[in-house]
C-alpha cells in the first residue's frame, strides 16, 4: 500500500532559508474539520446577525405602532372625558323634565354598568399593560354612556308623550286675555253702576271701542249663543272646555259662532258692544268651573308668556 507524506512548509520572505514540518493524514482531516467548522460557526454567526436585525425592525415597528395607538387611546379617553359635562347636564335635564310632568326619575341602577364574573390570568396579564388597561376603561366608559344614553332617550320618550297630553289639555284650558282694552271692573263684590246695589261681580269688565274682536280664550265647543234684553247680559256666547271649564263672553254687538261650532283659542268669538244692562262699551268675560265663577284674573297669563 502506498503512503502520502504531506508536508507544512514556512517560508521567510526575502530569505533563503524555510522551515517544515511533516504531516499525517489524521492531521490534515482535523485541519479540514476545523476549517468546515469554522466557515460552518461564520455561516450562523451571519445567520443569528440577520435575524437580529430583523427582530429588531420588527421591534421598532412594533413601538411605533403601539406608540400611535397609545395616541389613539389618549385621545379617544380625551373625547369621552369631554362628553362628561354634556352627560350631566343632560341628566339633570331629564330629572327636572320628569319633575314637570310627574313621571318617576330615572332608576341611577339603570344608568349604571358593572363588569363581573372570574377573570382568567391570561385577561388579569394582559390588564396590567398600560394601553391595554386604558382601552379597557373607554370600552367601559362607552358602555356606561351608551346605556345613560338609551335611558335617557327611553325617558325623553316618556316626557314626550306625557307632554303632548299635557299640551292637548292645556288647549282646553282658559288662558289669554279675551280682547283688548282696560279693565274697568274686577271680580268680586261691587256697587252695581246700574242698579248702585252691592252685589257680587261674578266676571272681569274690559273696556274698549266698539266691535273691538273678542276671542276666545281656550279651544272647547259653542254651548250657547243668545240674546237677553232683560238680562244683565245681553247678547252673549258661551264656551264649554270639556274639562270642568266654561267662559262666558256678553254686551257683545254681534256673535260670530254658532251653537255647537269647535273653536280654538284666538279664534273669533263676535264683538264688543253695549247689549244688556250696562253704562257703556265693554266685554263681560266670566270663567266657570263646574258651574262656580272664578276670577278670571288667574287665568290670563302675561304678555311676555306665548301660550300656544
Amino acid at each position: 500500500m502506498k503512503t502520502t507524506t504531506n508536508y507544512l512548509i514556512f517560508r521567510r520572505a526575502g530569505g533563503a532559508r524555510s522551515l517544515g514540518f511533516r504531516l499525517g493524514a489524521t492531521s490534515i482531516v482535523l485541519a479540514k474539520a476545523a476549517r468546515a467548522g469554522l466557515v460552518a460557526g461564520i455561516v450562523v454567526l451571519a445567520l443569528l446577525g440577520a435575524l437580529t436585525f430583523a427582530d429588531n425592525a420588527r421591534l421598532e415597528r412594533a413601538k411605533a405602532e403601539n406608540a400611535a395607538l397609545k395616541e389613539r387611546l389618549v385621545d379617544g379617553h380625551e373625547r369621552l372625558t369631554a362628553l362628561d359635562p354634556v352627560l350631566r347636564e343632560m341628566g339633570r335635564g331629564t330629572v327636572l323634565a320628569n319633575r314637570r310632568f310627574g313621571l318617576d326619575l330615572p332608576d341611577p341602577a339603570q344608568l349604571a354598568f358593572s363588569v363581573g364574573g372570574a377573570v382568567n390570568p391570561d385577561t388579569a396579564l394582559m390588564q396590567s399593560i398600560p394601553s391595554v388597561r386604558l382601552a379597557n376603561r373607554i370600552a367601559a366608559r362607552g358602555t356606561a354612556v351608551n346605556r345613560f344614553v338609551e335611558e335617557n332617550r327611553r325617558q325623553l320618550d316618556d316626557i314626550e308623550e306625557v307632554a303632548k297630553r299635557k299640551l292637548l289639555a292645556w288647549r282646553y284650558h282658559p288662558s289669554v286675555k279675551p280682547c283688548q282694552g282696560r279693565v274697568t271692573s274686577e271680580f268680586g263684590f261691587r256697587i252695581h253702576p246700574v242698579t248702585g246695589t252691592f252685589k257680587m261681580h261674578s266676571g272681569l269688565d274690559i273696556a274698549d271701542a266698539p266691535w273691538t274682536p273678542v276671542l276666545a280664550t281656550a279651544d272647547g265647543v259653542v254651548s250657547e249663543v243668545s240674546d237677553r234684553p232683560e238680562s244683565f247680559y245681553g247678547q252673549l256666547v258661551r264656551i264649554d272646555h270639556e274639562n270642568g271649564y266654561q267662559t262666558l263672553y256678553a254686551h257683545l254687538a254681534a256673535p260670530a259662532v254658532k251653537p255647537g261650532q269647535f273653536i280654538q283659542r284666538h279664534q273669533l268669538v263676535g264683538y264688543m258692544g253695549s247689549t244688556g244692562r250696562v253704562t257703556g262699551t265693554h266685554l263681560h268675560y266670566e270663567v266657570r268651573r263646574n258651574g262656580d265663577p272664578v276670577n278670571p284674573r288667574r287665568f290670563i297669563l302675561p304678555p311676555s308668556v306665548m301660550v300656544d
